[in-house]
């Protein structure tokens, strides 16, 4: 997101996140998100998708210290339903891959840090490991730093 100031325009707004896997040149769906009873920013939403994999991203954007900022990058939903055999099948085939997909609920608390909502992510599902396919299941609760969101 690019700010104006006397000398042109300027880079206010990055995140690596925004271009992790491509999706495609686009910026991704915005929405409004409410930070704390009087703070607005935005979450950008992007899909993208490859050999049969799918990956979903979300980058929570809040005002901080009178700018935007990215405070919190999440993967919410990956897949490989495209490229994949169900555990029985995936033993008994050479070069096949088991199937995996999980994904990431995002709620925003009643309950406040710094100023800003606690956030509780709710994490479903299977996902890859070095162990193989692993369950995914996990409850965090995130905490405003001041600056972004961590646990």
């Amino acid at each position: 997101m690019y700010a104006k100031t006397e000398s042109g325009w300027t880079p206010e707004l990055a995140d690596p996140a925004i271009v992790k896997s491509g999706a495609y040149g686009l910026a991704g769906k915005a929405k409004a998100v409410k930070f704390a009873p009087d703070v607005l920013g935005f979450a950008l939403t992007q899909d993208d998708g490859g050999q049969g994999e799918e990956n979903t991203y979300e980058i929570f954007v809040a005002p901080v210290s009178g700018h935007f900022h990215p405070v919190l990058s999440l993967d919410t939903e990956a897949d490989n339903d495209g490229n994949c055999v169900s555990t029985e099948s995936a033993d008994n085939v050479l070069g096949t891959t088991q199937c995996y997909h999980n994904q990431s609920a995002v709620h925003f608390l009643n309950s406040l840090h710094n100023g800003y909502f606690q956030i509780e992510v709710d994490e479903s599902g299977t996902e890859r490991s070095d162990q193989g396919i692993v369950p995914a299941d996990e409850k965090k609760t995130l905490l405003f730093s001041g600056e972004k969101y961590t646990e």
